[in-house]
């Protein structure tokens, strides 16, 4: 299996920008989960901006992973959320296309090295109960349900999920 590169997406790069929205194109599924629809135009630009109460900007990144130059992945971390030492992610994203080859896993061990970099030795994510193939990914890779809660703007029940990075 080739492993894609990754970089930090820059939400000031409209290229980067174009990309991310593409990626969301090629993923349609997580949109029809999540909200019900197609992807709209508008998710990259949400992906970027989106934050919980009392977080900045400073403290998301955006990852992009990448195959032979084209975006094909991409994570969405918060460094301290919902508390200090934790790494919210907000989003690993795989086109289509890509899913089910090992890619998630890869892309989860580079957010897991991010974060013990930050001094984060916890992950946490929220999956959708409607996304049982996310939620079977998440359980082989040792996460565990902390509680369930409704997310505003979001399909179903998101099943909050943690674990030790590393």
């Amino acid at each position: 299996m080739v492993l894609p590169s990754h970089r930090r997406l820059d939400r000031d790069a409209p290229a980067d920008v174009a990309a991310l929205q593409a990626l969301h194109a090629a993923a349609p599924g997580y949109s029809r989960i999540a909200h019900g629809r197609d992807p709209d135009g508008s998710e990259a630009e949400e992906t970027f901006a989106s934050l919980p109460p009392g977080m900045t900007l400073a403290d998301k990144c955006v990852l992009g992973f990448f195959l032979e130059g084209a975006l094909v992945g991409a994570a969405e971390l918060l460094r301290g959320y919902p508390g200090p030492g934790r790494v919210h992610i907000g989003l690993l994203l795989f086109a289509e296309t890509h899913q089910g080859r090992g890619l998630g896993r890869h892309a989860l061990g580079v957010v897991q090295e991010l974060a013990l970099g930050w001094g984060c030795p916890t992950l946490g994510l929220a999956v959708l109960d409607g996304n049982p193939r996310a939620l079977a990914f998440w359980q082989r890779e040792g996460f565990a349900e902390v509680r369930r809660k409704k997310v505003q703007g979001f399909l179903g029940e998101a099943i909050v999920m943690a674990r030790r990075a590393g």
